[in-house]
């Protein structure tokens, strides 16, 4: 996966980052992970890269246009589909 804005720019994960998930590890307290976000009423969901505090999603970013509030992760609304286990960066 390409990290794609600023949502977790004071976890360490800048635009053009990229990172591999291991869908096979289970997600502690601190991690990042790669979670889907379902909405049932139109159908839709949504993958995101989130910091993963507790029972919650969290974004960890100055810049309050992406901001959002915790979300629950419940595993039917909010499910974590894996875990960041390495990030690579280009340098140039």
């Amino acid at each position: 996966w390409r990290i794609e804005n600023r949502a977790l720019e004071l976890a360490g994960y800048i635009p053009g980052d990229i990172v591999l998930i291991d869908q096979a590890a289970a997600a502690r307290d601190g991690d990042t992970v790669i979670a889907q976000i379902y909405d049932f009423d139109i159908g839709d969901a949504r993958t995101r890269i989130r910091r993963y505090d507790g029972v919650y999603l969290t974004t960890a970013t100055m810049d309050a246009a992406l901001a959002e509030r915790p979300l629950p992760v419940d595993g039917e609304r909010v499910v974590i589909v894996g875990r960041i286990v390495r990030m690579f960066r280009n340098r140039s």
